[in-house]
């Protein structure tokens, strides 16, 4: 994580903003089997969802969220989520992630998943249901999307 040298005014900021955050429904919904046999159900918000409830909060507190998406190397994408406060003072988080494929949907898919965990990342969302069905999930395939932070 990056940050300005004070996030005094940012935190007391999302302190409020939190407080205002409306529940955020899981409305999508994700059934399918993994490559090792395994059946996975669960629900999430969608990113557009996630946006909309926050909007409101974010901006009656002075408070941003801004997005950047670059490649590392062939294979890597990182979206990087700045919260950004209007005295000034910003915090940062990478999420990065392989790309499996090159077709511009498969990555639209990608950097849209980013997006919504790095957004919900640094407002302290929870967005998702609980990842204890992807420890069903052999080696392999937990790797993939790389959910390293840096």
């Amino acid at each position: 994580m990056k940050r300005t040298a004070t996030i005094g005014a940012l935190a007391g900021a999302l302190a409020k903003a939190q407080g205002q955050f409306p529940p955020i429904e899981r409305t999508a919904k994700v059934d399918f089997a993994t490559r090792a046999g395994a059946k996975i159900k669960y629900s999430y918000a969608p990113l557009p969802d996630i946006i909309k409830a926050c909007k409101k909060p974010l901006s009656d507190n002075e408070l941003s969220v801004m997005q950047h998406i670059y490649t590392r190397g062939d294979d890597r994408v990182v979206i990087e989520t700045v919260l950004a406060h209007s005295s000034g003072e910003w915090v940062s988080s990478c999420f990065t992630m392989v790309g499996e494929s090159k077709d511009p949907q498969a990555m639209g898919s990608l950097i849209t998943y980013g997006r919504r965990y790095g957004y919900s990342s640094i407002l302290n969302i929870s967005a998702d249901e609980d990842d204890d069905a992807l420890s069903q999930m052999d080696g392999k395939e937990k790797g993939q999307p790389d959910k390293t932070r840096h």
